[in-house]
């Protein structure tokens, strides 16, 4: 498939295939695509009905849309850019993680596959982003990918050590990014739960530098952990 995809189909694909990640379901309702991409379920299913009839993903009324293999391949191809501009921002240009986001939104769209590869070559083929997703270089390393050894901080035990794999990056988690960046809490960063207070919606965990600090288990739902054995 030759055809040029404009910038918002790029767009609904990357969406499907971040929310297929994110619930490891078959289809992506369009309820679920709607909240992603802050449109009305109106809108979206109008759109994945064109995007269906273009051969970029299956869609089947009450059911929502799947990528097919031509999607998945666009769509992982938009998703690598994005998180190699994420990582030039953060690891060349020294920009802080809560700021990239949006800018390497902005910019995915008009870098070419080429530039993409001598980006990723000049990176030193990271493994993950500054937020520790994954970057895919191929179907194969998306479909192989298993991310059920994964459990959120709101999950962690206490008294169990754990190290953070992956952080939210949007615009709207600013305030949760800059702290953890305030605390040096990125993504390989070995923690203690010290103290699990449910009642008092808080949780103390601990780092190898000793420092005690706190966070909401409303806002540990969306740090997600490896634990250590």
């Amino acid at each position: 498939m030759e055809k040029e995809l404009s910038g918002t189909v790029e767009d609904y694909l990357k969406a499907i295939l971040n929310e297929s990640f994110n619930s490891q379901a078959e289809y992506v309702s369009m309820t679920l695509l709607a909240n992603r991409m802050k449109l009305t379920p109106g809108t979206v299913t109008t759109m994945a009905k064109r995007i269906s009839s273009e051969g970029w993903i299956d869609y089947k009324p009450r059911e929502g849309c799947r990528l097919t293999e031509e999607g998945t391949k666009q769509a992982l191809c938009l998703l690598r850019k994005h998180c190699l501009v994420e990582s030039f921002l953060v690891k060349t240009l020294g920009m802080n993680w809560e700021d990239v986001h949006d800018e390497a939104e902005k910019i995915e769209h008009a870098l070419s596959d080429k530039v993409m590869k001598k980006l990723d070559e000049f990176l030193g083929l990271p493994e993950a982003d500054p937020h520790g997703h994954p970057i895919f270089r191929s179907i194969a390393d998306y479909k192989n990918y298993n991310p059920v050894n994964l459990l959120s901080l709101a999950q962690a035990e206490e008294g169990k050590e754990y190290t953070i794999s992956m952080v939210p990056e949007k615009n709207e988690h600013r305030p949760l990014l800059e702290y953890l960046r305030q605390h040096n809490l990125l993504p390989g960063t070995k923690i203690f739960i010290k103290n699990k207070n449910t009642g008092g919606g808080l949780i103390e965990i601990q780092t190898s530098e000793k420092d005690s600090i706190q966070i909401a288990i409303s806002m540990g739902e969306l740090i997600s952990l490896k634990a250590n054995k």
